[in-house]
This record gives structure tokens, C-alpha cells and sequence, in this order.
């Protein structure tokens, strides 16, 4: 496994900062996002989204290309998942295992293999306003 995403993903980032540094390396630039969306914080080997402490995003450029099913198995997850939905530039899974978005940018149109993963805990402000 590359990173424990169920771990991660919804915790505290000052609960989980260790780890964090563990799986994704040092921290190598930190940047304010607009306003609602918390803070970016880029590290060795990936990067993360916080807001008001708690982790909702994590991007991770995988080693190599590689299938669908080894990502899941790379991020923790099963690689048994429910409907998904493809598209040209990526794979999309939607409230897959408790997670809101997992999200995996396809190397080419043209084959399966898959070069970096997003998995979103949530989405900041997605509900705001919806009736």
C-alpha cells in the first residue's frame, strides 16, 4: 500500500500530521486556497487539501502507469468497486467505500492505464445553497 487513504481522507491533518509526512514525504510548498476551501499542501510525493483541519483531498502521482485494480490495492481499497464511470482523461468512482470521489487520470485515451489518483472525502461547499 502507498497511502491509507481510508485513514486519512476526514481526519484532522494535526491528528494525522505524522503519517501524513510518513506516506507523502516532506512538505515542499503550502499555498492558501480561495476562500471555504482551506489550504494546499504539496509534499514529496503527493498532495493534500485541508479545510478547517480535516483533510478532504488527496492527489497522488502514481510510480508507473498502472491498471485500475492495482491502484485501488495501492491506495487500501478493494479492488472491487460499483459502477464507474469512464471518460476520456479518467475513471471516476462516486460514493465508493465512503468516499465521495475517486478520481484516476488515464495515461491515454487509448489504453487503461491510469498515471494519478485524486480521492476527495468530500467536496467544500457542495451542499451549500441545494434545497
Amino acid at each position: 500500500m502507498l497511502v491509507d487513504v481510508q485513514y486519512l481522507c476526514g481526519h484532522p491533518l494535526s491528528e494525522v500530521r505524522a503519517e501524513v509526512l510518513a506516506q507523502l514525504g516532506s512538505l515542499t510548498k503550502s499555498s492558501d486556497l480561495s476562500p471555504g476551501k482551506g489550504e494546499e499542501l504539496e509534499l514529496e510525493r503527493g498532495t493534500i487539501r485541508a479545510v478547517d483541519d480535516r483533510i478532504y483531498m488527496l492527489r497522488i502521482p502514481l510510480p508507473e502507469p498502472m491498471r485500475r485494480a492495482d491502484v485501488m490495492r495501492l491506495i487500501g481499497l478493494p479492488p472491487q468497486v460499483g459502477e464507474t464511470i469512464k471518460t476520456h482523461r479518467e475513471y471516476r468512482l462516486n460514493h465508493e467505500r465512503g468516499i465521495r470521489r475517486i478520481r484516476m487520470m488515464r495515461q491515454s485515451r487509448r489504453n487503461e492505464f491510469v498515471t494519478d489518483v485524486e480521492i476527495w472525502q468530500f467536496i467544500p461547499g457542495e451542499h451549500i445553497g441545494r434545497r
